[in-house]
């Protein structure tokens, strides 16, 4: 199998060599191309990464801010993603600049989509709980390229893109899969302040999530952190642009979980 991959990095110097290594010596596929997009860095982030040859596509980012989990980290994803769109790949995966990936990662998850004719998958973070076939991972995310050629080969600039991709395939009849015997590793932990929730809310309200549904996620959550359940209630309220191709799928997605059973909301 031919594999393209895009990695977004920001100040990544230290994580990114063994983000490489990692990807660099997968087993049993062929690593097209690899673009790592340097979102304006402040040290040697491309430097570290033009040592493994790698491509290297900079932003001319000036903020200092934590975008991730933003509309704008589906910008730097796609820069990475139009240098791809021309290469003649099988599968294209985004890859985070911490991620450790296992030497037969690529091999076995595009064996397995190959077989299952699944278009979106990804493994799992080791101690990360994973409930659902469509908690895909955004990191570590494998697609097949000539299905997303055909959805135009970039995200949405909006929040919750990634979801996107996935309630995409759903509402076409198409199938996604989370691998949870292949095990991945990050050098930090996932980020999970406040304002990630408020992102996630945000994102919620651009899918068209279900509200009832949306309600009982944030008092689930609020029964284990009530800032971050405050924060993710705020965020679904906020004013965002609607997906409209999949709101509505969405919707009844969400409707058919919440009377099915209140462990899905977990």
């Amino acid at each position: 199998m031919r594999v393209s991959v895009v990695i977004p990095a920001r100040n990544e110097e230290r994580r990114l060599p063994l983000t490489l290594s990692s990807l660099l010596s997968q087993k049993g596929v062929e690593i097209l191309k690899v673009i790592v997009v340097d979102d304006g860095s402040d040290d040697r982030t491309a430097e570290v990464a033009k040592e493994f040859y790698v491509e290297v596509i900079k932003t001319n980012r000036k903020s200092r801010l934590n975008l991730a989990g933003t509309p704008y980290m589906a910008r730097v994803i796609n820069l990475g993603l139009r240098r791809l769109a021309e290469v003649d790949s099988d599968f294209t995966m985004i890859l985070g600049a911490d991620h450790i990936l296992p030497p037969h990662y690529l091999k076995e998850i595009t064996r397995r989509m190959m077989e299952e004719d699944v278009v979106v998958a990804s493994g799992v973070i080791r101690g990360e709980v994973v409930r659902k076939d469509i908690d895909v991972r955004g990191s570590g995310r494998v697609i097949l390229t000539s299905w997303f050629k055909e959805l135009g080969y970039e995200y949405p600039e909006n929040w919750g893109f990634e979801a996107w991709l996935i309630y995409k395939a759903l509402s076409m009849g198409k199938k996604v899969r989370v691998y949870k015997d292949l095990i991945t590793r990050t050098q930090r932990e996932t980020a999970t302040s406040p304002i990630r929730y408020y992102y996630w809310g945000k994102g919620m309200k651009a899918l068209g999530y279900h509200p009832l549904y949306s309600l009982a996620r944030a008092l689930l959550i609020g029964s284990r952190d009530k800032v971050k359940g405050l924060y993710l209630i705020k965020g679904y309220f906020s004013k965002t642009d609607y997906y409209y191709d999949v709101m509505h799928y969405v919707r009844r997605y969400q409707a058919k979980l919440l009377f099915k059973s209140p462990v899905m909301l977990s």
